[in-house]
């Protein structure tokens, strides 16, 4: 499970990814987002799809060379279909994912209206999809239009949104959500999750 195709910024370890086995990173040591190292170490997917069973739904964004088909098997072989959602940035890949399993959750972007008519008439039943919405806020009329066909709505907080958060403020997230995302994909979830407590999500 590793996000960067080197090891610098997350790991101990320096070099691609693909330039070392698993055995070699497994003896590694995560960082945490200021570089100091933690006591975790970095665990292979089957590990992480087989503890995300009753604890977590998994949003897998599988990496560019990394073949769709080899992660979908394995998210079947641990029987963990009900807990991942596969991540597509094309109608196309999303197309792929339904094809090698229909029964599984697919976030696909759509960021616009042209992406939604290409979802309508790619074939996939728009209860397997979340809509990925960006990482700008869209109009209520565009979450709106989403949520009557029932797609849920990923907002990207990640960056920009989450900067405006820093400056004016958390309570800026309860914003997002009343305006129409139901998932925030953001890199402060700790203070997103504090804020919804206390609102009363």
């Amino acid at each position: 499970m590793m996000h960067d195709n080197t090891l610098d910024r997350t790991t101990t370890g320096t070099g691609l990814v693909k330039q070392h086995s698993l055995g070699e990173i497994k003896k590694l040591q995560l960082k945490d987002s200021e570089g100091n190292i933690t006591a975790y170490d970095i665990p292979p997917l089957r590990e992480v799809l087989e503890w995300t069973k009753g604890n977590a739904i998994l949003t897998l964004d599988i990496k560019k060379g990394v073949p769709l088909e080899k992660v979908i098997r394995l998210v079947e072989e641990t029987n963990s279909e009900a807990y991942a959602v596969i991540i597509t940035y094309n109608i196309e890949q999303a197309k792929e994912v339904y094809n090698f399993n229909p029964d599984l959750m697919i976030s696909a972007s759509i960021r616009n209206e042209e992406e939604l008519n290409s979802l309508l008439v790619s074939g996939i039943p728009l209860e397997n999809i979340i809509a990925f919405t960006g990482t700008s806020l869209k109009s209520a009329v565009f979450f709106d239009n989403l949520h009557a066909k029932g797609i849920y709505c990923i907002l990207g907080t990640l960056g920009n949104l989450d900067n405006k958060a820093i400056a004016k403020g958390d309570k800026i997230y309860l914003d997002f959500i009343s305006t129409g995302a139901d998932i925030l994909a953001t890199d402060r979830p700790i203070e997103v999750s504090v804020l919804l407590r206390e609102s009363g999500f």
